[in-house]
């Protein structure tokens, strides 16, 4: 039984003496992801400011589409 306990503390030993090599290479890895969300967060913005161009142009031709349709109706009731 004493084996056995010495040999799982061995391991233990050696787990805990990698586990504290091993975030260096997790720092890599988080620095990377960090990067990609930072690239995503400027082409999000990119994509929420040609959303809303596309909105005022909407809001521009459906106001015209508007005023044509009034002056259609204006010009009809002038021609009767």
């Amino acid at each position: 039984m004493k084996f056995l306990k010495w040999i799982l503390g061995l391991f233990a030993l050696i787990g805990g003496a990698i586990a504290m090599f091993i975030p260096k290479s997790k720092n890599k890895k988080v620095e990377k992801i960090e990067k990609k969300i930072e690239s995503s967060k400027s082409v999000v913005k990119g994509k929420v400011e040609e959303n809303k161009a596309v909105k005022k142009t909407l809001e521009i031709k459906k106001k015209g589409s508007t005023d044509a349709a009034d002056f259609l109706k204006k010009y009809e009731k002038n021609k009767k």
